[in-house]
């Protein structure tokens, strides 16, 4: 009686185990610890001397031609940069800034798009990925010569950003309103290894945060060489995506965070922007001990610097750059991370208007620069040990 016992006991577990695998894929996370918790206090008097913990490593100036409108994303990949710009066009670059070629593809026959949503890289099949929200479309390009490859349709879900590393597209799934019966897809965070077919999901969707209509922000992917961070619209926490593995990665404690009674309210949006919550953490970037970030508050942008070595916030204010200096005579808002250095892009207009405070040095670093003319300049830091 007791050998009976004991086999069906075994074959209970079993079945545990095997109904539990079956259901892996829905999850809320996977954290193996406990996240960095981060306290940020809005203090423009913090920081004074950038030039303490950032040293500028490169300036990149962008061929003039073709002309560029606002760069909208960029992708360092293969020695290469890629961007997306206001136009709904693709460019890449070598890393002196030397154009190589254009995607300009707007149309409706084969291989070509009615917008670029978003873009991403697999550069593991030397791909370059283009959705096409509007037909629910990906379009693949060979990333080496800019030649169109197939086109797969993606008619759900219906992402709002995404990103390939580790093996998996990555999709940020804010909303399902074009498939509320499909509750498999009714999930933040999904993962799929061809990009059409979805085998990962995470984060159940909040009601609340699904039926508010306001993004604060147009990424959720932050890319720092090969770490990849995910961090949700109106979250406070950072999730590192590993290759088989989810982690809580940094906790933020912000006074004044947008609570979920306010989203459950729908707060007007324009009472939002210019109320005292802060929300929309993003541009979450990690470089050699340092932590860069940005968040809304009191209808301002914040950016931030987090030393992770010390524990110790450097910086959180309206700008990173008090007053130029040799070390860091320009610098906007820090928007990736290129071997071992965070990177900004500076626009003409940015530059304009440095180099008529300080024209000498500005006119040192770019020479003939003509804010007119010429295209956004990359600009690569390091960080000082």
């Amino acid at each position: 009686m007791m050998m009976k016992n004991t086999f069906q006991s075994i074959l209970l577990l079993i079945g545990l185990l095997f109904f539990q695998s079956c259901h892996s894929d829905k999850k809320t996370n996977s954290n193996a610890g406990e996240p960095l918790v981060i306290n940020v206090t809005v203090n423009d008097s913090l920081y004074q001397d950038i030039d303490k913990n950032l040293s500028l490593s490169k300036l990149i100036r962008l061929d003039s031609e073709p002309m560029l409108t606002s760069i909208k994303r960029f992708r360092f990949a293969g020695e290469r940069i890629y961007l997306t710009d206001e136009t709904a066009r693709l460019f890449c670059y070598d890393m002196d800034g030397k154009f190589i070629y254009k995607i300009d593809a707007q149309g409706n026959g084969p291989g070509e798009y009615s917008d670029i949503s978003f873009f991403t890289i697999n550069e593991e099949k030397k791909e370059i990925a283009v959705y096409d929200n509007m037909r629910a479309a990906l379009l693949f390009y060979d990333m080496d010569e800019g030649k169109f490859l197939r086109n797969e349709q993606l008619r759900k879900p219906n992402p709002t950003d995404a990103c390939f590393n580790n093996g998996y597209y990555y999709y940020d799934n804010r909303y399902h309103y074009n498939y509320p019966n499909d509750k498999d897809l009714h999930y933040s965070l999904l993962l799929s290894l061809d990009g059409v077919n979805v085998s990962q999901s995470y984060f159940p969707h909040d009601e609340a945060e699904h039926e508010f209509s306001f993004t604060p922000s147009a990424t959720r992917f932050y890319l720092s060489d090969s770490q990849l961070l995910y961090c949700k619209d109106f979250d406070n926490v950072v999730y590192e995506l590993c290759a088989d593995d989810i982690k809580e990665r940094y906790r933020f404690e912000i006074s004044g965070m947008l609570s979920k009674e306010q989203i459950e309210k729908k707060i007007d949006i324009v009472e939002l922007l210019r109320s005292d919550y802060a929300y929309g953490i993003s541009d979450i970037y990690e470089c050699d001990g340092i932590l860069s970030f940005r968040f809304t508050q009191k209808g301002f942008v914040l950016s931030a610097l987090y030393d992770l070595r010390s524990n110790e916030l450097i910086y959180c204010g309206k700008a990173l750059l008090e007053k130029p200096c040799d070390k860091v005579p320009l610098i906007g808002a820090i928007v990736g991370v290129y071997d071992a250095n965070f990177v900004s892009v500076l626009s003409p207009e940015y530059i304009d208007f440095h180099k008529k405070k300080t024209p000498d040095l500005i006119n040192k670093l770019l020479p003939d620069y003509d804010s007119e003319s010429d295209n956004p300049v990359i600009a690569l830091y390091s960080v000082i040990p």
